[in-house]
């Protein structure tokens, strides 16, 4: 990674993670929606992780389950009977996700799993600004956003 995009990760991380005031770790009890960050665009990781959604609604089939993704992955999402909602980004563009992010906000997610590895500063501006009650990562641990982070060594999320 060369030194400016550290450098620039390194202080939106500083501006943007943020605790949510809105975190509260006991909705996990009884979570009534998820929503997947699934923008990375990885057929294989869709196909590895699309289990979750099926086992999601089978533990209860109320819960409603969200994708956010791209136009260029959405086919795998769209045909998936167990996803209730796709939210389209386009990557790469500040506005539509802030655009995005706040259309979601007014969803009110009580969870919201992100299973990259890495994370950009537009990814965790959207994030911020969809402000759920919690959020799950993996190896998000150095986040304050992230209440919740799987640290153990896993080859899929």
């Amino acid at each position: 990674m060369n030194k400016l995009k550290a450098l620039r990760l390194k202080v939106g991380k500083w501006i943007l993670d943020k605790s949510s005031r809105s975190n509260n770790p006991q909705s996990l009890e009884h979570p009534k929606s998820f929503l997947f960050l699934r923008q990375d665009g990885k057929i294989g990781d869709y196909i590895v992780s699309s289990f979750v959604f099926r086992e999601i609604k089978k533990f209860n089939p109320l819960i409603k389950i969200g994708v956010i993704c791209t136009k260029q992955n959405a086919y795998l999402f769209q045909r998936n009977h167990n996803i209730d909602e796709i939210y389209l980004v386009k990557k790469r563009n500040i506005l539509d996700y802030i655009k995005t992010a706040l259309f979601i906000r007014k969803e009110r997610y009580d969870v919201v799993i992100d299973p990259t590895l890495s994370i950009k500063n537009r990814d965790l501006l959207l994030l911020r600004l969809i402000n759920a009650k919690n959020y799950i990562g993996y190896k998000k641990q150095n986040y304050k956003l992230f209440n919740f982070s799987i640290n153990q060594e896993q080859l899929h999320f």
